[in-house]
């Protein structure tokens, strides 16, 4: 467990460096429960329009996410933009991102790395490319 990421984050690392370490009911529940997911504005205009098709985060997700624009506000009750499904994940080596990669998640090379040294500064650290759909139905909740 990483101290300096939130507990969905741990999980989600966990679940990838260790998935036949769960029950497979507790890891469908994590799956289908839906989670948020921040996005700045003019990305989620592009994955309403089909543009993107997955983002680089420095953990791996895995299921269902409300895209909102502000963590701060519960953007998904006032103003649904959608649900995105992340079906693969994979780990990456910013240093070797090329700019097709980058295009996959709507943006260039050199915003995607500028973002990263702002975040978490000179030495970057491993990214996840975490692959995902717009989801039209979300799954039954229990």
């Amino acid at each position: 467990m990483d101290p300096t990421l939130s507990f969905n984050e741990n999980v989600s690392l966990l679940l990838a460096k260790f998935p036949e370490a769960f029950r497979v009911e507790a890891v469908d529940a994590y799956y289908n429960r839906v989670k948020q997911i921040v996005f700045i504005a003019p990305l989620i205009e592009k994955i309403l329009r089909g543009e993107v098709q997955c983002t680089y985060r420095t953990t791996p997700k895995h299921g269902y996410y409300y895209v909102i624009h502000s963590r701060f506000v519960k953007a998904h009750l006032k103003e649904p933009q959608c649900v995105i499904e992340v079906y693969k994940t994979e780990q990456i080596d910013p240093y070797k991102l090329s700019e097709e990669d980058a295009q996959l998640a709507g943006l260039t090379r050199s915003e995607i790395l500028s973002w990263f040294h702002q975040w978490y500064g000179k030495n970057l650290p491993l990214m996840w490319r975490n692959w995902f759909h717009i989801r039209k139905e979300l799954p039954e909740q229990n």
